[in-house]
């Protein structure tokens, strides 16, 4: 095993499906959780543990989609852990900021997010390409901790 090779696996800690996530303590260390997400976060594992998952499901509509994408994010099944990590970072740190519009567009950001995560476990859809593309696992788990 290379050097390089063995720096990158120190970061990664392995959750009970087996499959590498960052880890969420790194992510949470660095700053505060903003209060959105932990409303956001509170009702979804409310909704999670009471109804097993949303009733309605309700895909992300092309506004929402779009959005993303001006944004340069992809939709979630189309994303990593790794990236899904960096996102929340950028999302935490935007929410701190001092300027209202960028607040509302990381809280924007973050409900798309959910909502899409909701629609997953509402619809029973997983992605095919779960080892690769396993962002919304990494999505739940930070939801999870954070509702605590």
């Amino acid at each position: 095993m290379s050097t390089e090779n063995s720096i990158s696996t120190r970061n990664f800690q392995i959750c009970s499906e087996n499959i590498p996530l960052l880890s969420l303590e790194t992510l949470i260390a660095r700053s505060e959780i903003p209060y959105q997400h932990k409303l956001l976060a509170q009702n979804y594992m409310i909704i999670k543990r009471i109804y097993g998952a949303s009733s309605v499901p309700q895909p992300i509509t092309n506004q929402e989609e779009a959005y993303l994408r001006e944004n340069d994010l992809d939709t979630i099944q189309n994303v990593t852990a790794e990236q899904m990590q960096s996102e929340l970072n950028m999302l935490r740190n935007l929410a701190m900021s001092d300027i209202e519009e960028v607040r509302l567009k990381s809280d924007k950001i973050f409900a798309i997010r959910v909502k899409e995560l909701k629609y997953l476990y509402a619809s029973n859809y997983f992605p095919p390409m779960g080892e690769i593309y396993n962002g919304w696992q990494f999505l739940e788990k930070y939801i999870e901790y954070i509702a605590k």
